[in-house]
């Protein structure tokens, strides 16, 4: 194992990767959310996708919390696409987290099917 850094920089490198990671556990613990949510909309709507994400607001309490991603600050902090009919749950990509109003590069994805990438 290498010998601990006595450069101090180090530690902070090691605090800020740490909260990133954090970080990045939390906005997936809230696309996770935001999947139960679809999941509950598609139930009570004959297997509809809502055209608009917010329309999930009748079956999830807390969705404006959850909206909010902590990795990039931002207040509508993931962008929903209305899957086409007959598409592949498990290639279709519903839900990616927002960088600036775009799909973030790196960022977690949530695809038709419940899984997350």
């Amino acid at each position: 194992p290498a010998a601990p850094s006595s450069n101090p920089l180090t530690y902070f490198k090691v605090l800020a990767d740490a909260r990133n990671q954090a970080h990045g556990i939390v906005s997936a613990s809230n696309l996770r959310q935001l999947g139960i949510g679809l999941q509950l909309y598609l139930e009570q709507n004959h297997g509809q996708w809502p055209d608009e994400l917010d329309q999930i607001k009748s079956v999830m309490s807390g969705y404006e919390q959850v909206m909010q991603n902590p990795r990039t600050k931002e207040r509508i902090g993931f962008l929903y696409t209305k899957p086409e009919p007959g598409a592949n749950p498990a290639t279709t990509p519903v839900i990616h987290e927002s960088w600036q109003g775009n799909p973030a590069p790196n960022g977690a994805v949530l695809y038709a099917d419940g899984h997350i990438e």
